[in-house]
């Protein structure tokens, strides 16, 4: 599912009910779908039905030949009203908001032991992942926002000729992959409303870091406003250590956004679960993660994040609700 394929005889059958246009090019959307009172997440074709594609070339199973046939990720377009004026690309230094879907980790961080492709048993290592703690947050329907401060020389950021703080230091917002003009599109509108870049320049001078502070932006004309929010409301979901590169854990998120008048977190469900003791197959995770958001009856799904580091970064993943994705959700 989310795979954008491009207009070809292959996919032919598929152009009545899954066309779609991606930044002004056609293609086909691969959407969740009931096929026989099964819920259907692919599509599957025969290896020799790409022939012409591979060149005399051979290929083994588990190869990505995404490229090779031009499938790539669809992503909704963004309105102009919260994309605003684009500055450039999303900066390097900030890791972007995209979640892991549980269905493509499940099996690796359920396991007893980590998969080192050794097969003697004495060197087997017990995974730690298995037994970690994880935060469980509500996943929010509506469109990712990124804020940041950030050091200008270390991270060579060109400084808007208008900045009104201090130079050293930049505030700068980003929607999911752009990096966006200070104006009067509601991102910026809602930062100057919770005095966001003030905010975080003062963190800036108390801490001397740089993070970026992410979350999912709500409200009207937004997703439809599916929480019917009466004004643009900025729930935050993640800060991102820009020095470090690393996520802070959820207690050093939570010490943050407390610290700041304003700012709201995502609902959080449990502080303390252990998903991979507790489900024991992808169909118990993913029945769980249906039910109702903060006021529609359904959710987009779950997000799990360690309380704990695994190599010196949290661990972290998304659950769609099934009902979600049937229903038309993205």
């Amino acid at each position: 599912i989310d795979s954008f394929l491009p207009i070809l005889p292959e996919f032919q059958f598929l152009e009545k009910t899954s066309k779609k246009k991606m930044n002004e090019v056609d293609g086909l959307r691969l959407k969740t779908i009931k096929l026989r009172g099964q819920i259907s997440q692919g599509l599957l074709l025969p290896y020799n039905s790409f022939e012409r594609f591979y060149n005399n070339a051979t290929y083994d199973i588990g190869d990505d030949i995404t490229d090779l046939l031009g499938v790539i990720k669809y992503e909704a377009p963004i309105p102009t009203s919260l994309a605003g004026d684009v500055k450039g690309n999303f900066p390097s230094f900030i890791r972007k908001t995209d979640q892991e879907r549980i269905q493509n980790l499940f099996d690796e961080y359920s396991a007893d032991y980590l998969d080192n492709n050794e097969h003697i048993i004495s060197e087997l290592e017990i995974n730690p992942i298995k037994n970690l703690s994880f935060e469980e947050s509500l996943k929010l329907d509506g469109t990712s926002c990124t804020y940041y401060i950030a050091n200008t020389d270390k991270y060579s950021i060109k400084v808007d000729e208008d900045m009104d703080v201090r130079s050293d230091v930049y505030f700068g917002h980003c929607s999911r992959n752009l990096e966006s003009k200070e104006n009067e599109s509601t991102p910026w509108v809602i930062a100057k409303e919770l005095g966001f870049k003030e905010e975080l320049h003062k963190y800036y001078i108390e801490t001397n870091r740089s993070i970026a502070v992410q979350g999912e932006l709500m409200g009207p004309k937004i997703q439809g406003n599916r929480e019917k929010l009466s004004k643009g409301t900025f729930y935050v979901f993640e800060v991102w250590d820009i020095d470090n590169q690393c996520y802070f854990t959820p207690l050093e998120r939570k010490d943050l956004i407390d610290s700041i008048e304003g700012l709201v977190q995502v609902p959080i469900l449990n502080t303390n679960i252990k998903p991979f003791i507790k489900f024991h197959t992808i169909e118990d995770i993913l029945d769980y993660a249906k039910g109702a958001s903060i006021t529609h009856k359904i959710r987009e799904g779950v997000v799990f994040k360690s309380n704990g580091l695994v190599d010196g970064n949290t661990i972290s993943f998304k659950v769609i609700n099934n009902d979600f994705l049937l229903n038309g959700g993205d």
